[in-house]
């Protein structure tokens, strides 16, 4: 998607939200997966002073509702489902579910992601097509905010209770993106960044940030490690040509390192992050007890791999 068609987007969406009640301090939430729309949404909304708050389509419907309840949304853009492994993962019906949990609803926006013909039964609120949010043609206006004025939510994991609001606001939250993409990483002007994340992880706002360095992001649904394609990622950064592709490290298939493999401990826990801060130089009687490991070779091969990496940049 070019600079342009980007603009026109979100100032089509952001025309959309104003009519549907959207203005400063308001709440619109997304059930969406990593693909152009979750960026255009977040942008047309917080440009209104609304605040956004986002999770990924495998949350089931009552999760969600855990997480934006809690915020008294306005608008709820949702789409009808999302690819992973090579299937496509029907959410129509988690959207009606999770509308009817969100009562202080004005409207649902849904999107046509994969395809499926929504529903005609009744909503809980009204309904506007995404294509039809989209497509409008407006003068994108962007309402001035305060510093610490809020511009997205993420939230805790849940594990002691409902899950916690964490808010962060327009102006630190920036500085920060701008720190660690601008700066840290180095990213600019003709850069492209591919980083498989999900939408609820924060990752997904780091992302969305890279559009402040002037660099583009690369968004994507699916299985980061797919069985009939375990090297998709590097593939899809191939073709896209990004100068990054980040992912966590247990979504690193041992097929596509070029390493004789991930040792396990004898219980069978696989060892990606013990192997990182090998292949990082810490030393390897600070990692992992080799007498704990199925393969104790391998520790010493990444803890030999690790010194000369340090050496090298010594």
């Amino acid at each position: 998607m070019t600079a342009r068609r980007l603009r026109a987007q979100v100032a089509s969406v952001a025309a959309t939200l104003r009519d549907l009640g959207v203005g400063k301090g308001d709440r619109v939430v997304g059930y969406l997966p990593n693909t152009p729309h979750a960026i255009v949404a977040f942008l047309a909304t917080v440009s209104l002073g609304a605040v956004w708050s986002v999770c990924g389509q495998d949350y089931a419907p009552k999760a969600a509702a855990d997480r934006f309840a809690q915020l008294r949304p306005t608008v709820l853009i949702s789409a009808d489902g999302h690819l992973f492994n090579a299937s496509t993962h029907d959410r129509r019906h988690a959207t009606l579910e999770l509308a009817g949990a969100l009562p202080t609803l004005k409207a649902t926006v849904l999107v046509d992601h994969v395809g499926l013909p929504w529903p005609t039964r009744a909503y809980p609120s009204l309904v506007v097509p995404w294509e039809d949010a989209v497509t409008r043609a407006e003068e994108l206006t962007c309402t001035p905010v305060p510093f610490d004025h809020p511009l997205w939510v993420v939230y805790s994991s849940g594990t002691t209770g409902l899950p916690k609001g964490i808010v962060h606001g327009h102006g630190g939250v920036l500085l920060e993106h701008l720190k660690t993409l601008g700066l840290h990483s180095d990213l600019g002007p003709g850069d492209r960044l591919l980083w498989y994340t999900t939408t609820h992880w924060m990752m997904w706002n780091l992302v969305a940030s890279t559009l402040l360095t002037g660099a583009t992001t690369c968004t994507y649904d699916g299985s980061p490690a797919p069985f009939a394609k375990p090297d998709v990622l590097w593939e899809l950064a191939a073709r896209h040509r990004a100068i990054r592709a980040d992912a966590s490290p247990r979504h690193v298939p041992d097929e596509i390192l070029e390493v004789p493999g991930i040792p396990h401990t004898r219980t069978g826990k696989k060892l990606e992050v013990p192997v990182k801060r090998l292949l990082q130089g810490a030393p390897a009687e600070q990692v992992v007890n080799p007498a704990t490991v199925d393969a104790p070779d391998l520790i010493d091969h990444y803890a030999r791999l690790g010194a000369e990496r340090r050496g090298r940049s010594a």
